[in-house]
C-alpha cells in the first residue's frame, strides 16, 4: 500500500514515525521533498506542498494522510505564529477538493490540531509576545470558557486580564478564530464526502481552557450535522498521522483490529493526564477508534496494557519524580506476562509521566523478558502521544499477519526505537544532555557542538539498547530542531552494521 504523507511537521515523530508504522503492514509512505517542509520555526513552502500532494495523488496512490496545518500554514508552529489569513489557508486546503474530483476512489484522511496554549512563559514554539504573556493567556482562556459557561444564553460575560495588552489579546483571540475557520472547513469537507476521515486532535491542553471551550463548538457542529464514525476529537498531536496511517492500512486490506484494555490500579483509566482535557479512558477509547480499532470485553486481537498516570503528577523532561510503587510494576509486568503466556499479542501504553517511560516499570519488563515479547510499547510525551502510537503499531501488526504483508524487522525496529527512545534518551539521557548546559529555550545543539553531542548520545544509548536486544544497534542520531528536547533515532539489526562509522 502506498500512503503519501503531508506530515504536522519535519520532526521524526511526525515523518520517521508514520513510515515505521506503515512498514509493519508491508506499506510504504512518501513524503514532499525535504526542501518543502518547515525548519522549527521556518514555515514549509505550504503551495508547493500542495502542487507536490496533486502530482503524487495520480501516481497509483492508496491513499494519503493531510496534516490542515501543513497544508494550510506550513507547518504546527508557523500555524500558531504566521500572518497568513484564513482566507489564503482555505484556498491551499481546496487541494484536497480537486484531488478529490479527479481521484474520487482516493482515501483521503485529514488531521487538524487545536491551537494550543501552553501554560508556561516560553515562545520556543508560539508567537514572541510568549515569553512576557504567555501563563496569562492561557488563564484568560480558561476564565473566558468558565464565563461562557456560567452565562450560557445570556449574552457575552466580562473576562478581563489588565497585563495583558489589547494587541496581544485581539492577536491571540484571531489566531483562535483562524484555528476554528480551519477546524470548521474540515468538517465542510468531511460531510461533503472529500475527505474519509477527520481527526481533531488536542495539543497541551487543559480541562477548562481555550481550546477546550473550541472542542464543544465542533461537537455542537458534530451534534448539529448528525453522527459521523468518521470524525473523533480527542487528545493527541504528533502521533495521530501514524494513527491515520494505520487505520488506512486496516481499510485498504479490510481488516479490523479489536482491543481489550487492562489497567492494574484501580480508577486508573479515570484519571486525567497531564496536558489534556478528559479522562484517561476517554483517551483510549478514542485512539483506538481513531486507528479503526474497536473494544471488546474478551477475545481481542490486542491486550492494551496501560499504565496509568500518577497521580502525584510529576514530568520526566528535566527531573525524575518519585519511584513508582513497587505493588503497582509488579501487577503491571504480571498482567502483561500472564497475557503472554496465555498466547496474547501485547502492547503496552507507559502513561505514567509526561514526557518519558516510566523507568521502573520498563527496567521490570526488561528483567521479566517480557518486554522483547511485546508487538508494541510506547512511553513518549503525552498519553496521547504515547497510547496512539501503540495502538497504531498494534493495529499495523494485525493487519500485516492477516493480510500476509507483515514485516516483523519492522514490527521489531519500532519496538525497540520506541523503548530506547521513549525510556533510555527521555528518561536517561536527556538529563545527561541538559546537565551539559544544552536547554530549549536556546538552541545549541547544531555544528560540530551537536555533532559531538549526537555521538555522545548515540554512545550511551547503544550501550542501553545491549541491555534490551544485543541483536540491534543504535546507528544515527540527530537533533532535528538542535535542542535536547527531542531526537531523531535509526536502528538496524547489528548483521547490518556499516563499514564506515556514523558520527
Amino acid at each position: 500500500m502506498r500512503i503519501a504523507l503531508v506530515p504536522l511537521d519535519d520532526r521524526p515523530v511526525n515523518t520517521d514515525l508514520v513510515r515505521d508504522v506503515a512498514a509493519i503492514a508491508g506499506g510504504a509512505v512518501e513524503l514532499p521533498p525535504a526542501a518543502l517542509l518547515p525548519d522549527y520555526r521556518a514555515a514549509g513552502d505550504a503551495d508547493a506542498i500542495g502542487a507536490w500532494l496533486l502530482d503524487v495523488a495520480h501516481d497509483n496512490l492508496d491513499a494519503a494522510v493531510v496534516s490542515l496545518d501543513m497544508l494550510g500554514f506550513g507547518g504546527l508552529i508557523p500555524s500558531r505564529t504566521n500572518h497568513d489569513s484564513l482566507r489564503v489557508a482555505l484556498q491551499r486546503i481546496a487541494v484536497l477538493e480537486t484531488i478529490h474530483a479527479q481521484l474520487p476512489a482516493l482515501r483521503l484522511g485529514a488531521l487538524n490540531v487545536f491551537l494550543r496554549a501552553s501554560n508556561s512563559n516560553s515562545a520556543a514554539e508560539e508567537p514572541e509576545y510568549w515569553a512576557d504573556y504567555g501563563k496569562l493567556l492561557h488563564s484568560l482562556g480558561a476564565q473566558a470558557h468558565q464565563a461562557w459557561l456560567d452565562r450560557l444564553g445570556q449574552g457575552p460575560g466580562d473576562v478581563d486580564i489588565p497585563q495583558i495588552p489589547h494587541d496581544v489579546r485581539r492577536d491571540f483571540a484571531v489566531r483562535r478564530l483562524r484555528n476554528h475557520g480551519v477546524n470548521l472547513a474540515g468538517l465542510d469537507l468531511l460531510h461533503a464526502g472529500t475527505v474519509e476521515t477527520l481527526l481533531l486532535t488536542a495539543d497541551d491542553t487543559a480541562p477548562m481552557s481555550a481550546g477546550s471551550a473550541e472542542q464543544v463548538w465542533v461537537d455542537y457542529w458534530r451534534t448539529l450535522l448528525g453522527p459521523h464514525d468518521d470524525l473523533l476529537v480527542y487528545p493527541g498531536a504528533d502521533e495521530v498521522a501514524a494513527v491515520m496511517a494505520a487505520r488506512m492500512l486496516g481499510r485498504h486490506h479490510g481488516v479490523t483490529t479489536t482491543f481489550t484494555v487492562t489497567c492494574v490500579e484501580a480508577g486508573g483509566l479515570s484519571r486525567i493526564a497531564p496536558f489534556e482535557n478528559v479522562p484517561l479512558a476517554t483517551t483510549v477509547r478514542r485512539q483506538i477508534q481513531a486507528a479503526g480499532g474497536h473494544l471488546v470485553a474478551e477475545g481481542a486481537d490486542i491486550e492494551l496494557v496501560v499504565h496509568a498516570p500518577s497521580p502525584e503528577g510529576g514530568d520526566l523532561y528535566d527531573s525524575r519524580p518519585t519511584r513508582t510503587r513497587e505493588d503497582i510494576v509488579a501487577a503491571t509486568v504480571q498482567a502483561v506476562t500472564s497475557a503472554l503466556d496465555d498466547g496474547r499479542q501485547v502492547a503496552v501504553a507507559d502513561c505514567r509521566w509526561p514526557n518519558g517511560g516510566d523507568p521502573d516499570l520498563v527496567e521490570a519488563l526488561v528483567a521479566s523478558g517480557a518486554l522483547s515479547r511485546l508487538v508494541a510499547y510506547g512511553g513518549w510525551n503525552t498519553a496521547g502521544n504515547t497510547v496512539g502510537s501503540t495502538v497504531a503499531a498494534a493495529v499495523a501488526t494485525v493487519v500485516g499477519r492477516r493480510a500476509g504483508t507483515f514485516d516483523a524487522e519492522a514490527q521489531r525496529r519500532f519496538l525497540l526505537t520506541r523503548v530506547i527512545e521513549d525510556y533510555g534518551y527521555q528518561s536517561v539521557v536527556r538529563h545527561e544532555v541538559i546537565g551539559r548546559g544544552h536547554q530549549d529555550i536556546d538552541p545549541t545543539l547544531q555544528g560540530p557542538r551537536g555533532d559531538g553531542e549526537a555521538a555522545v548520545v548515540r554512545s550511551r544509548l547503544t550501550e542501553l539498547l545491549g541491555g534490551v536486544d544485543p541483536a540491534w544497534e543504535v546507528v544515527s542520531v540527530r537533533f532535528p530542531w538542535r535542542r535536547p528536547f527531542e531526537i531523531g533515532l535509526r536502528l538496524d539489526p547489528a548483521t547490518h552494521r556499516p563499514t564506515a562509522p556514523h558520527p
